[in-house]
């Protein structure tokens, strides 16, 4: 059984609430694979993270060849992926979330190409 406590109209007091949120920050795509024979493919790209020290967006695909173009457009900006596999779509300064339509564009494609995109805590 709880007991109450009484104060006079006199009486000081005061108290504080914390809370401790997690850190949580995540993205996913539509599958985005591109045919040679068509040399693009569109989606739609959601992330979301509460963390303030801002966060990458990274494409990982396989090696281009000397002669192979892949460019990827997402908001409002356009990247040219690098031929290492690793390529770097966007960086964020601090808390979002947001769904926007992402374009990928290819040239002289050897063989087909899928795009795995992934968000890095910066």
């Amino acid at each position: 059984m709880g007991t109450s406590a009484h104060a006079k109209a006199s009486d000081l007091g005061g108290f504080s609430v914390s809370a401790v949120v997690p850190e949580r920050c995540d993205i996913a795509s539509d599958a985005l694979s591109i045919d040679p024979a068509s040399g693009e493919a569109r989606g739609t790209l959601t992330e979301f993270c509460n963390s303030s020290r801002g966060y990458h967006i990274l494409a990982s695909h396989r090696s281009l060849a000397a002669n192979e173009k892949v460019e990827i457009d997402f908001n409002g900006q356009s990247v040219l992926l690098s031929a290492s596999g690793q390529s770097p779509i966007a960086f964020r300064s601090g808390p979002r979330r947001s769904r926007e339509p992402i374009a990928v564009r290819s040239e002289n494609l050897n063989s087909d190409m899928a795009i795995s995109l992934s968000l890095a805590l910066y």
